[in-house]
């Protein structure tokens, strides 16, 4: 962690600067060209040990100032919007993001989409050791996280619209308190765009991906994503249980559409009786999908509408099991890691217990959006028989039991 002497003078003055994105986080007023001698870096110490909290301020800033860069560059230089759209066609991540540290190193014209965007006043905020730099800074790795998207209407993005591109920036923070962000147009005019209702056009998004690790690289479980996770193939003798289809009834509500595709992940855990024993079966909690990842429809494909996941198998149910299992769903916003319990009455077909209902320990992100947890009962599915799952007013799933 570097640490800083600051003057109160020059605190008074950052402060200062700094005020109106204190005051609104979401729409972040500075514009990265500050005269100030003096480096102010993402997480930065005061001389008596506590911390200048300004790091939220100093991220939405530079974004700000990404996205009302960019979108002046592209006015002036469409083949970077052309280039913006091809290279998030090729979804390297499964969502229409770019990494923008690919796309500064590209060229157009004899000069890379990085220079121009400098030649316009744009800063990465990096400030390296030793230097005076005038600028606020990031650090690294959220400079390696910063994303470039099209995430809703790329197939429209067409020439019309490129000359005259808006880019918004989503800030950073909790998805689910960002009603609204600001977009930019090519002479730098700015508007403000509700983050809940999706447009009918489309935007280039600058932000930090949620699907980019600390070392700017695509995450494992996001690479190659090509079909919905766990296709079955196989039928086993017993009934199986199967999600043949998924909703979210209001997507904005879990997703800002600035986000692009939603990350689903599904969590179920149920009981597990022990029959080899002579005595009282021993019962114990069992993990049947732990966060399994579902990030491939698009939006449009599973707002308010069922999308198809191919007869999903959470698992073949047999004699030790409960005739209890317990479901949940998280969109995946990412965060440290925290712990939380799906809790499954032990209640069995074949034999008599007394065991009080089980917790089951899972994990994942502090920021993802809890969706739900439902607590299904199996016998009130006959063979065959397709049941709804609702986990409160935002999701649905669609449940079968068959052999």
């Amino acid at each position: 962690m570097r640490r800083l002497v600051l003057t109160s003078a020059v605190l008074s003055m950052i402060l200062s600067s700094c005020e109106s994105v204190m005051n609104d986080e979401a729409q972040p007023k500075l514009d990265g060209k500050s005269s100030a001698k003096f480096v102010l870096t993402d997480g930065a110490e005061d001389p008596d040990g506590g911390t200048i909290d300004l790091t939220p301020q100093l991220r939405n800033q530079y974004l700000d100032n990404l996205a009302k860069t960019l979108a002046i560059v592209i006015r002036k230089n469409p083949e970077v919007g052309r280039i913006i759209k091809n290279n998030a066609l090729q979804k390297i991540d499964g969502d229409y993001d770019i990494l923008y540290s690919n796309l500064e190193n590209t060229n157009v014209s004899g000069s890379t989409i990085g220079e121009l965007m400098r030649q316009e006043g744009f800063q990465n905020f990096i400030p390296k050791a030793g230097e005076n730099t005038v600028s606020l800074g990031i650090s690294d790795e959220y400079s390696k996280k910063t994303i470039i998207s099209i995430p809703s209407n790329i197939e429209d993005y067409t020439e019309n619209i490129i000359l005259n591109t808006k880019v918004a920036s989503f800030p950073f923070g909790n998805d689910e308190t960002i009603s609204s962000v600001v977009a930019y147009d090519g002479d730098g005019n700015s508007s403000t765009v509700s983050a809940l209702q999706e447009p009918s056009e489309p935007y280039v998004v600058v932000s930090f991906g949620e699907r980019i690790d600390d070392a700017g690289l695509v995450k494992e479980e996001f690479r190659n994503l090509n079909d919905p996770s766990g296709r079955t193939q196989n039928r086993n003798v017993n009934d199986g249980e199967f999600i043949t289809a998924i909703k979210c009834n209001n997507l904005g509500a879990i997703e800002p559409w600035l986000r692009g595709k939603p990350e689903l992940r599904l969590y179920v855990a149920s009981a597990v009786a022990d029959l080899n024993t002579s005595g009282p079966p021993t019962v114990n909690g069992v993990k049947i999908q732990d966060g399994v990842l579902f990030a491939t429809a698009k939006r449009k494909e599973i707002d308010n509408k069922f999308y198809s996941v191919n007869d999903y198998r959470l698992f073949t149910w047999t004699q030790k099991y409960s005739d209890y299992y317990t479901m949940a769903w998280i969109e995946e916003d990412g965060g440290p890691t925290v712990t939380f319990k799906l809790s499954v009455t032990p209640k069995f077909a074949f034999v008599t217990t007394s065991t009080a209902d089980l917790n089951i320990d899972f994990s994942n992100w502090e920021k993802d959006d809890n969706l739900g947890s439902v607590q299904v009962y199996r016998p009130d599915l006959a063979a065959n028989t397709l049941g709804e799952i609702r986990f409160g007013t935002t999701f649905t799933t669609q449940i079968i039991s068959k052999p």
